[in-house]
């Protein structure tokens, strides 16, 4: 299925399909899309945003990765939900992953949002 999206098609029923996969099979979709992140287009980006519903609902390993690709792809959209992952999940294998693209991306709002949270 993720290499569908890659090619800019997704099924009808992805949303459906996604959500009844285990969070490691979810991982792996989404390590999949992060490992050909050069094939990441903006509509990509956004009918996989919006055909699985990435932005919110699912667990923190799940947001962890789609938030890199968002931040690696440089979509602005991904930010806040950044912001709000970062407030909550204090554990350094998920910040350091997170803060290195988001500085590559917005190195100012970055460093401000380090400097008040740390």
């Amino acid at each position: 299925m993720a290499e569908e999206f890659l090619n800019g098609k997704s099924r009808t029923n992805a949303k459906e399909i996604f959500s009844n996969w285990h969070t490691n099979v979810k991982l792996v979709f989404l390590n999949y899309i992060n490992e050909r992140i050069e094939k990441v287009t903006d509509s990509v980006y956004e009918n996989i945003r919006d055909t699985l519903n990435l932005h919110t609902g699912y667990n923190v390993e799940v947001s962890y990765v789609w938030y890199q690709i968002g931040l690696k792809t440089k979509h602005e959209d991904v930010i806040e939900h950044v912001k709000q992952f970062l407030l909550c999940n204090g554990r350094m294998k998920y910040l350091k992953p997170l803060y290195f693209p988001w500085y590559h991306f917005q190195k100012e709002e970055a460093l401000n949002f380090f400097d008040k949270n740390k």
